[in-house]
């Protein structure tokens, strides 16, 4: 199918953009790039970046490390390609670091819309775990003040399958707490039905394309997949780095359970709303290529989601549940 090579034929490319490098004749600063660190009261750096992000990580950090030794700075690298929630959708941050109990997020720059999109993500930042910005660029960005209109969304190759995850205590596609007693009146159940309406008739492309795109062992490339009849459970790095548990089956099809512990309610209505646009833009190619549907069984996730939730509207309503609650519940000793 065509559009199957278009989604996927170049899986294994780097999704980030690349320009080709400014002739070094262009620049006035040594390293041919333009940097912050000095402004953040780090030692002096200089960078040569060829274009190639991924490369160009390797190279900086390296430096870093370096020149941070030598000059006893302490620090420590806490992660690459970290991903997190904002107000309108995602922002992605190449590197993030710690120095002296202060986050920063390290953003490289190649061409005037990333410049753009640096500036707009600066507002963002004082709400993540990172909010000090560093920045390696090719352009001179006191020369660009223009900020980016373009807003980032969750792509589900934002996940990673987490082969080795240790999973304990209780996950949970939604739990009362004060703030968000009602099932039937939550942001998070608006969203779930309106993710299980997505899924409908194309449970098993939705399966492979997620088994694909979080490059779960044996699934790299994408296949349709049936949803097993017995429950399959596996688990997902999702952004932040926060551990989210996939649920599998014919009768309640797929389920996202978020740790109860560990997870909050803003970021459990913020994934699954992102994850709504996410299935629907790819529900949407596929009714546009006109593929199968899958066959229609007796048991399937929108129908139990469906019924579960009726239900619970109504003893809610009728005062029959006090106290806490949870909705898809699942304990790991």
């Amino acid at each position: 199918m065509k559009f199957l090579k278009k989604l996927f034929g170049n899986s294994d490319k780097q999704k980030t953009p690349i320009s080709n490098p400014i002739p070094k004749d262009s620049y006035s600063n040594p390293g041919n790039s333009f940097n912050n660190f000095s402004e953040n009261g780090f030692p002096p750096l200089n960078f040569t970046l060829t274009g190639n992000q991924a490369l160009d990580i390797m190279s900086t950090v390296r430096r870093i490390d370096q020149v941070f030794k030598a000059n006893n700075v302490p620090f420590e690298i806490e992660g690459f390609n970290y991903t997190t929630f904002t107000e309108n959708g995602m922002l992605r941050i190449p590197v993030v670091l710690r120095s002296n109990n202060k986050g920063y997020s390290l953003f490289y720059i190649y061409n005037p819309e990333q410049a753009k999109e640096f500036n707009s993500s600066q507002k963002l930042m004082s709400k993540t775990n990172y909010p000090n910005s560093l920045f390696v660029s090719q352009l001179d960005l006191k020369n660009i003040s223009e900020e980016s209109n373009e807003k980032s969304s969750l792509m589900l190759s934002d996940l990673s399958y987490d082969e080795k995850a240790e999973l304990k205590g209780e996950y949970a596609m939604w739990w009362s707490e004060k703030s968000d007693s009602s099932f039937y009146q939550s942001k998070s159940k608006e969203s779930l039905l309106k993710i299980y309406e997505a899924l409908k008739g194309y449970e098993s492309y939705m399966f492979g394309y997620l088994l694909s795109e979080i490059k779960m062992k044996g699934f790299e490339q994408f296949q349709r997949v049936s949803l097993p009849e017995s429950p399959k459970t596996f688990a997902v790095k999702g952004p932040e780095y926060k551990q989210i548990v996939i649920s599998a089956s014919q009768e309640k099809g797929i389920r996202f359970q978020f740790p109860r512990e560990q997870n909050n309610r803003n970021y459990r209505e913020r994934f699954l709303f992102q994850l709504l646009l996410a299935l629907q833009s790819f529900r949407e190619v596929l009714i546009a290529e006109e593929v199968p549907k899958d066959e229609e069984k007796d048991e399937n996730g929108y129908d139990w989601f469906s019924f579960m939730s009726r239900v619970i509207e109504k003893q809610e309503k009728n005062g029959e549940i006090n106290g806490e609650f949870v909705i898809g519940g699942i304990t790991f000793d």
